[in-house]
């Protein structure tokens, strides 16, 4: 062995240990999600002042925006091309809107389209159709055609989970059944990281089970007190930072901050709070 092979192969190894001593050497420098609300976070103030409370949600310093139908629809009262040129004016861009499963999909994925959405979410699942497996087998199929429809109107078609897909049901977790029984091209999912784990279930499990199945995420904390109870992100027990690791390489895009539970705080201080809990997560 030559002089010049010997030094390169100790500088090699000494590059080596050094990068095993130093936490996160040689890795992919650390991220922060873009920060992401689901307005229904502000359900109340959207109800009384739908612009007021968006501009409010620019200021803070959200970038990225969920829907839900509120009293005046998921576009509050605004046509498609009004909210998109509003939501434009704001910083604020359109990713997601949840629904329930209606009557008329394809008239609403229009107007989601055509808003600047570019995923159409359904949030909950009737309880005549989760009662047993074979009604999600059935939701599963559904879930199908309304990715079919969606596709139509260029936007992905998912769906957001609470619990109960996550309770097991004759020996099966029900999301296994909707991850397999449907096609990953026609859609996607959302996890719920808090419900996930309401339902005593991992959700870096399911991140590791189903990679590229998830494009987004609700992240919120859990209270310490009560653990079947959301609080503010950053204000809670669980360990985020692991979570969002697993989401991230599941191939996770949106992260937004859903409040369900304001404790003492007014459901803007909540937000605003929840926020900065966002700025503090690095995975």
């Amino acid at each position: 062995m030559t002089l010049n092979r010997r030094l390169f192969l100790q500088q090699a190894g000494m590059l080596t240990a050094g990068a095993a001593l130093l936490p996160g050497a040689l890795q992919a420098a650390p991220n922060t999600p873009k920060p992401g609300l689901q307005l229904y976070s502000l359900r109340d103030d959207m109800e009384k002042d739908a612009r007021g409370t968006l501009k409010k949600i620019a200021t803070m310093g959200y970038k990225e925006i969920e829907s839900y139908p509120g009293s005046k629809g998921f576009l509050w009262g605004m046509s498609p091309s009004e909210f998109k040129s509003y939501l434009n004016g704001l910083g604020l861009t359109p990713i997601s809107t949840h629904t329930g499963i209606e009557p008329d999909m394809e008239k609403y994925m229009n107007e989601a389209a055509e808003a600047g959405f570019k995923y159409f979410t359904v949030s909950s699942i009737p309880k005549e159709m989760r009662e047993n497996m074979s009604g999600f087998r059935k939701v599963a199929d559904e879930f199908n055609k309304y990715g079919e429809l969606a596709q139509k109107s260029n936007l992905m078609f998912g769906y957001h989970n609470h619990d109960y897909p996550f309770t097991e049901m004759d020996g099966t977790v029900p999301f296994d059944t909707l991850a397999r029984g449907t096609d990953p091209k026609l859609v996607t999912f959302e996890l719920d990281i808090f419900w996930v784990i309401a339902a005593d279930k991992d959700p870096v499990t399911y991140f590791n089970k189903y990679p590229g199945r998830f494009t987004m995420s609700h992240i919120k904390d859990r209270d310490p007190k009560d653990h079947k109870v959301s609080t503010v992100l950053g204000k809670g027990d669980l360990k985020m930072t692991p979570i969002l690791g697993a989401a991230q390489r599941a191939g996770v895009k949106h992260y937004f901050v859903e409040v369900e539970e304001y404790g003492s705080q007014t459901p803007l201080d909540s937000v605003r709070a929840s926020l900065a809990g966002v700025k503090k997560l690095v995975f």
